[in-house]
């Protein structure tokens, strides 16, 4: 399996010309993948909010109230936008008959050399694999040591530019998609009930998928303007589940601050406490 021969496409919306000019222009893509065709972007902009069918009714609530209460969930009709065009390219993969397709977001940066990496480390891989997700930001199956990894953290020893099993990933501007994972993906994605990659992420999960990952030769996303992310902090769901043992939901200095006080007090009162019962005493 060669990159290049893979049949490819690029999700990009018709209104964002400079999004697909910049993807197309970098000298990776224009050398190493000539083939790779523009496949229009669902506008969520276009998207009757109210009366689609495909859209779970409390992601609607979210998106109409501007809220979420996890990551999973979307608040953007962008983000319904970009599911169903990842759903446009699993139907359009399946009904090619191909066994593989390279899918790229606008906002991929394909750096230079990235062909003959992905080539290389797909040499040994063969077709081991349901997905490959060229991102940084996944969950290695297992460390070093054969326990559970976060993300981030090191993961099975082998050469740094080896694909390595996943648990789990964010990010889907850069996959390889086999026919076995874009069917299971197609078949349950509607109505559509959060984020695409965290779907994607969780039916891996769930059917048992060989997802695999590699950070040395992952695929960086460029910065540019989303209609998916409203806000930059979400103060609800950044809120952390182990914060009765970090104390993440109060800023480290105030909790200082309110365990010097408490100390201050206990002294007091114990200093007050001898004190009354010494002059109760004499």
């Amino acid at each position: 399996m060669k990159v290049e021969e893979l049949p490819c496409v690029c999700i990009s919306l018709a209104r964002r010309p400079d999004r697909w000019n910049r993807f197309i222009q970098q000298p990776e893509v224009r050398s190493g993948l000539p083939g790779v065709r523009n496949f229009a972007a669902v506008d969520g902009k276009t998207i009757d909010l109210r009366a689609d069918s495909r859209i779970s009714a409390f992601t609607k609530k979210n998106i109409l109230n501007k809220t979420r209460r996890s990551h999973y969930e979307l608040d953007s009709i962008g983000g319904v936008g970009c599911a169903l065009s990842h759903i446009g390219v699993w139907k359009e993969f399946l009904d090619s008959g191909e066994p593989y397709m390279l899918v790229f977001e606008d906002d991929a940066v394909v750096y230079p050399g990235f062909v003959r990496r992905v080539n290389e480390a797909l040499e040994p891989l063969g077709d081991n694999f349901d997905l490959i997700v060229l991102t940084r930001a996944y969950k290695a199956a297992t460390s070093a040591f054969g326990h559970p990894t976060g993300f981030g953290q090191p993961s099975a020893f082998g050469r740094p530019t080896d694909f390595e099993k996943a648990s789990a990933f964010v990010l889907a501007h850069c996959y390889i998609i086999s026919r076995k994972a874009a069917q299971i993906f197609y078949d349950e994605a509607l109505p559509i009930t959060g984020h695409i990659d965290l779907y994607m992420s969780a039916q891996c999960e769930i059917k048992g998928l060989r997802l695999m990952c590699c950070r040395a030769i992952a695929a960086p996303q460029a910065g540019a303007t989303s209609d998916i992310v409203t806000k930059p902090v979400c103060h609800i769901c950044d809120v952390p589940a182990n914060f009765n043992e970090s104390m993440d939901l109060t800023y480290r200095w105030d909790m200082r601050v309110a365990r010097t006080c408490e100390a201050v007090l206990a002294v007091g009162l114990v200093a007050y406490l001898v004190h009354r019962y010494w002059y109760q005493s004499v």
